[in-house]
Formats: C-alpha cells, structure tokens, sequence
C-alpha cells in the first residue's frame, strides 16, 4: 500500500562512514543522532553493524525501539520528571541545564545504583536550551557534589531554532569555561559543538581543535550540510524516496470558482490562473508528510494538500494516469514528517 518510504540503508551506512572519517581527521568523536528516524532499529542495526557504540537521540519512546542492541544511549533533550526513572534505565548520559532535573536523575540512580553521564548546555546565542555562561561554573560545582552523576563536560547547540551560524566566537565561550571549571580541579572531557552545522568546517578543516564531539543526524541521512543544505563531498543524497499513488487524474482548470473562506487548516490558500490544467490527487496529504519537506520535482508542481490529498500540476507528464506511481525526494522535515506518520510504510533497501 502507498504512500512509502525507500530508505535506502547502503547510502547512510556510506555517510555516516565518510563522515567518521573526516572527523577522526581532527580527533572529533561523532556521535550519529536518529531523532528524524524515529529511532529507527533497522538504522541503528545498521550503524552498530558499522562500528558506532553510542545512539544520540531526543525521545524515551524512540530509545525504546532499540534499547537491547548493545549501544551507550545518549539522550539529548533533558527529560522531564514523568520520564527520568525510564531515562535512567535506558540511557547512559543526557544533556541538562536544570539542577532540578538533575536532583532527580540522581536520585533514580541512587533506587537503581547507577551513574548517569552528564553534559551541561551552554547558551551562546541561539536562545534554545542551555546556562547563560556565566552560570556554569557553580552550577558545574554543584554537579560534583553528587556521587552518582558524572559531569562529561560542556556542550552547544546553535542553528536548529533561530538559525545562528556556529563560529568560532561562539564555540570559544566552550573553551573558555572549560579553562575555569579546570582551574578549581574539575575535570572537562568533553566539548560537544553541535552536529551537522559543524560539518563544513570540520571538511574545510577550519573546525576549532578544541571542540572534540559532534552530534549528527542530518548529515548522516541526507548528505548535506546544516548551513546552506549544500551536498558535502563524498556524501550520498539518494538516501530517502518518497513514493505516492496517483486516485485522480483529470483536465480541471487552475483556478477555484465559488465564495471563498479559509481551508481545513485555517490557511488563506490564492491560486495563480494557469487555464486548463492535468492536475493530480496523490493519495498523500497533510497527516503523512509537511508539504516544505518535499524537495522540488522539475515535472510535478504540487498545488496543494489536505489532510488526505495532495494536489498536482501534471502539465508536463500528460500521459500518467491513475495507478502510476510518483515519487519525490525529502528534505530534513520530509523524513522527520514522513518517519512520523504511521501511514507511510518503510520499506529498506540496499543499493
């Protein structure tokens, strides 16, 4: 049944391969992050089978999908206090900024006699989680205090929610903070500078030597950088294909006729007049995938979608009709929506 996703497990195993490469080049650990993938197990198999011993990922749920292959789980959303007996089951370090939190992690460890690995958050402009740096010091201090939480070290993320380019202005507050927390005997491990925004520079040899892990999920599964979304060398980009089947295909003209009021989803929806058109239904709307998230086919314009329908111009491909099958490539929010919804079946392939 349609719609489907090829995920295409040959082109991933390649990047996240190439990509460790280059990192080892500058002596950073990468870190492969399968949150777009919904904690994907047959993912994760593969990229155990390739070497990786940790999984990043944001959900509880997800970790779920994979909590007996024989990885360290890293868990990069601070839980909230409803899942932190399950984060301390199944995760093996997390990222955090709330003492709260942390209080709490501790204590789930103290009923279950385990240590949790922690990484603290700085905030260096993108206003998403993390300490203003100024914070992180006594709250480093305070996080020694506690016999079962080990401090790893410091990390940052940047891009993901306002767009901020990470730097070296910006990456440096790690460093710095790295040196006062050193000065009063506590160790810092880690300086963890954030994923696929750092890839560019990690190719072009420019990334900071004291940053030494990476976090990465989009440059794994879609061969790009996080920057321009540009395709790096040697990276794959035929990971994901999205297949729909086409129920309606008719000569409609382009424009709606009739009083007008907003669509399903409160939009204010204005149509171009094209004249007569072939136009489509694709039986894919809304509920399987966000419509940004498919990447532009010179043949298929998409007008439009419902929950259900997804409407076409299919000017230039008179002779489909209904039945064919069409496909598209995605785009990081393709295979996040797409990977989501219960309706789109995976299909695995090795090419």
């Amino acid at each position: 049944m349609y719609p489907k996703l090829f995920v295409n497990l040959k082109a991933i195993g390649e990047n996240y391969l190439k990509i460790k490469k280059e990192c080892e080049t500058s002596r950073i650990e990468l870190i492969p992050v399968v949150k777009v993938v919904k904690g994907d197990e047959n993912i994760v198999r593969t990229l155990f089978s390739l070497g990786t011993n940790v999984i990043a990922d944001s959900r509880i749920k997800n970790i779920f999908n994979y909590k007996d292959i024989n990885v360290k789980k890293f868990l990069l959303r601070s839980p909230s206090f409803s899942e932190i007996d399950s984060a301390v089951e199944l995760t093996d370090y997390s990222l955090e900024t709330e003492m709260v939190t942390i209080e709490k992690i501790a204590s789930s460890c103290r009923k279950t006699g385990k240590k949790h690995g922690v990484i603290v958050m700085v905030e260096v402009g993108e206003l998403r989680e993390g300490l203003m740096p100024e914070d992180v010091v006594p709250f480093v201090r305070k996080i020694t205090s506690f016999s079962n939480i080990e401090f790893l070290g410091l990390g940052t993320n940047t891009t993901c929610f306002s767009g901020i380019i990470p730097d070296y202005k910006n990456l440096k507050v790690l460093y710095d903070l790295k040196l006062k927390i050193e000065e009063e005997g506590i160790k810092v491990k880690t300086l963890s500078g954030g994923g696929t925004n750092l890839l560019r520079m990690i190719w072009d040899k420019k990334i900071p030597d004291f940053i030494n892990q990476i976090r990465v999920g989009e440059g794994i599964f879609l061969g790009v950088d996080a920057i321009k979304r540009e395709p790096l060398p040697g990276l794959r980009q035929d990971t994901f294909r999205l297949d729909a089947e086409l129920i309606e295909v008719k000569k409609k003209p382009s424009l709606p006729w009739g009083e007008k009021t907003k669509d399903a989803f409160e939009e204010e929806v204005e149509f171009k007049d094209e004249g007569m058109m072939i136009r489509g239904i694709a039986s894919i709307g809304r509920q399987d995938i966000i419509l940004s998230g498919i990447k532009g086919n010179e043949n298929i314009k998409i007008i439009g979608a419902s929950s259900d329908h997804m409407v076409l111009n299919l000017n230039k491909l008179p002779s489909l009709k209904v039945g064919d099958i069409i496909s598209f490539r995605l785009n990081y929010a393709g295979v996040l929506s797409s990977f989501t919804s219960p309706y789109v079946e995976k299909i695995y392939i090795e090419e």
